[in-house]
């Protein structure tokens, strides 16, 4: 009878961190979640998200406890949810993974704030005569009426 041998091939190393998605672009005061996948062979000792400094285009931690709009963002609940998105939100993050054989840092995610929602609206303009019918759209504060710009 022949003997057959097994062998057991147990890959270790530093997580693995994945991002599903790397651009998010929403309206200010709404809430996001961005989302990233760890494995890990070993358990994860430490997690953590950093915000680039728009100035120093240094990454920063970000202090879950004094962020009280930012929630999960660690060990046991790995994705980033910020409530009530603000211009100060507009930046890029990442998140570190670690485990006893090293740390990973994710891929960059952008964040992008639209300060306004932009109103469009069909209308006539009053300067043309009324069997020439020009329309025009209202965006933001300006005028848009027949390739110029009135304010």
């Amino acid at each position: 009878m022949q003997q057959r041998s097994f062998f057991v091939l147990f890959v270790s190393g530093p997580p693995v961190v994945y991002v599903p998605r790397t651009y998010y672009s929403l309206s200010l005061g709404s809430n996001v979640t961005l989302e990233v996948n760890v494995t890990s062979s070993f358990d994860i000792t430490d997690l953590f998200w950093e915000k680039r400094n728009i100035s120093s285009n240094v990454y920063e931690p970000i202090d879950m406890q004094s962020e009280s709009r930012f929630e999960c963002g660690n060990i046991t609940c790995p994705s980033l949810t910020i409530t009530g998105v603000d211009k100060n939100d507009e930046a890029y993050f990442r998140v570190n993974a670690t485990n006893k054989d090293g740390t990973t840092t994710s891929s960059n995610i952008r964040l992008y704030v639209i300060l306004s929602t932009y109103l469009l609206k069909k209308v006539q303009c009053s300067v043309i005569p009324k069997h020439i019918r020009i329309h025009f759209v209202f965006i933001s504060s300006c005028i848009l009426c027949n390739g110029s710009i009135r304010g």
